[in-house]
């Protein structure tokens, strides 16, 4: 464990066990960072894979994953910094300035300027641009985009706080998460298209899954909303924030697990499984401290009971925790060919609010781990647990 005058002080403020536990995942995911740069520095891989050999290696190339880095680079104190080997975060965002700018995704545009913003310093213009055509074009906008579209709207407004491409973008996407929310505080998959009625999503989402949103779907319009909260003083999206908060805390399951689908008609989970690591250790900590940071509502207990998941949990299989290999495995899940429990769950649900596929569940038991991690998952647990403490803050 690091020394005490190296530990964040947002980990000082939990409790003896997971404190310590914080203390060791934090340089072990500066080290795993380190191993998903790319050889000539340019950014990160998609994923370090097991190999037949029993160890994990590099594959592919994520802009989004870069981006995130970025983040992490940025926040992430000197002494932990140096063991990611990466380059500062100027350049690290320089690299992925084309794909935000160029390339079909608008999720790598919405996070390059968010990066710019917050890691950088740097408005950018052209992008920031599109991120506003995307927000008010008239179609479904995945709500992890619309979010981080909103998030890094509000990191340039606190650069440029009379920014016009910025308030508009923030504002509109704001809009779309408020209208998205369903009545029991959760989110949709997909944004309804502007000026849309009821719950059109478009031809891109099948029916049956259109009511189901991802614990992603939750996490990332939970921040964003609490953010646009903390700079503007909007009540109803400090009340949204609260109310998506709520919901995952209350469906939490008995050993911690952040579930992984939720019906967002009924208010419940529709398919918990798989548990992603990333969901204990990163983005669950990261939403709900964004959370305490703009309304001062606290889930201290549901975020240490996360984190004890990754220790002891109820699932069969081997540890998460891989410190020979300085990664955090990315799930637990079931051996089901094709998703079959997810998709039967979702359409169970899409018939039945409430309904879960248990037949299927029970003959599929969780217990599988996937020994896979993506840069981006070390990333956010170090842009969480780097951050300031929410009451040094207020």
């Amino acid at each position: 464990m690091p020394q005490e005058s190296a530990v964040p002080p947002l980990v000082a403020a939990l409790g003896p066990d997971t404190r310590a536990l914080v203390g060791t995942l934090l340089p072990l995911a500066a080290r795993g960072l380190a191993r998903g740069l790319l050889p000539d520095r340019s950014g990160y891989a998609f994923t370090l894979r097991t190999g037949v050999d029993g160890r994990a290696r590099p594959e592919g190339r994520s802009a989004r994953y870069t981006a995130i880095a970025a983040l992490a680079l940025a926040r992430t104190p000197a002494p932990l910094r140096e063991q990611t080997r990466a380059p500062a975060p100027p350049e690290v965002v320089a690299g992925i300035r084309p794909a935000g700018l160029g390339g079909p995704d608008r999720g790598v545009t919405a996070l390059t300027v968010w990066a710019a913003a917050e890691a950088v310093g740097e408005v950018d213009v052209p992008m920031l641009a599109l991120l506003r055509t995307t927000v008010l074009a008239p179609q479904p906008l995945d709500t992890v985009v619309c979010a981080w579209a909103l998030t890094a709207a509000l990191a340039v407004l606190a650069l440029e706080p009379d920014d016009d491409l910025a308030l508009t973008t923030a504002r509109a996407a704001k809009e779309r998460l408020l209208r998205a929310q369903g009545p029991h505080g959760l989110f949709p998959h997909v944004t309804a298209a502007v000026g849309a009625h009821g719950e059109r999503t478009g031809s891109r989402l099948v029916p049956w899954r259109a009511r189901v949103g991802s614990f992603a779907d939750q996490v990332y319009p939970l921040q964003a909303l609490a953010r646009y909260h903390r700079t503007a003083t909007d009540p109803a999206c400090a009340h949204a924030a609260d109310r998506a908060a709520a919901a995952v805390v209350r469906l939490q399951g008995d050993a911690g697990q952040w579930w992984w689908h939720y019906d967002v008609r009924s208010g419940s989970v529709t398919e918990g499984y798989p548990v992603y690591s990333v969901h204990q250790h990163g983005m669950a900590p990261m939403a709900l401290q964004d959370l305490e940071l703009a309304t001062g509502t606290v889930h201290q207990d549901a975020v240490e009971r996360g984190l004890r998941w990754l220790l002891a949990r109820p699932e069969r299989g081997g540890a998460l925790v891989e410190a020979s290999e300085d990664l955090v495995w990315r799930k637990v899940g079931r051996a089901d060919p094709g998703k079959l429990v997810r998709r039967a769950a979702a359409l169970t649900a899409s018939v039945h609010p409430g309904g879960r596929a248990r037949p299927l569940a029970r003959l599929f038991p969780p217990g599988v781990v996937d020994r896979e991690c993506r840069p981006y998952e070390l990333a956010w647990l170090l842009y969480a647990w780097c951050a300031p403490r929410p009451e040094a803050a207020r």
